[in-house]
């Protein structure tokens, strides 16, 4: 079911209030970049900060605090799922693990993108599409 900006602005500001920092990675980039104001798929971050694999703990006391469900990506990273607006929006949260694997360039040349009141790096769509 889709979801809106706002929806995923008011979750963006939930994380970076509890000291989330990382870009978005996934085909939220490409919908971001069109300018969409409606998202279907899930929400992909390269997480710099808590770590998903160190301090899953982090994401299970955010989960419980927030209300949100908490399973894991097929990685066996964390997963949560936030209900808003009676609409399940999926987080995953990924690191350089097996064969999963991001470039620092990438992630270091990733702008930062102003969403109203929000701002968090998006990688750049031409490094999505590599």
């Amino acid at each position: 079911m889709p979801y809106k900006l706002d929806d995923l602005i008011s979750l963006l500001e939930e994380l970076q209030k509890r000291g989330f920092r990382g870009v978005i990675i996934g085909s939220t980039v490409i919908s971001l970049e069109l300018r969409e104001k409606k998202f279907e798929d899930d929400v992909d971050f390269f997480a710099f900060e808590p770590s998903p694999l160190i301090e899953e703990d982090t994401y299970r006391s955010w989960a419980s605090e927030l209300g949100w469900e908490m399973t894991y990506t097929e990685l066996g990273t964390p997963r949560l799922i936030a209900r808003v607006g009676g609409t399940d929006i999926v987080l995953e949260f990924y690191e350089n693990i097996h064969d999963f694997y991001v470039p620092p360039e990438m992630l270091e040349r990733a702008p930062a993108k102003k969403l109203k009141k929000v701002e968090i790096k998006v990688l750049k769509p031409e490094d999505y599409i590599v």
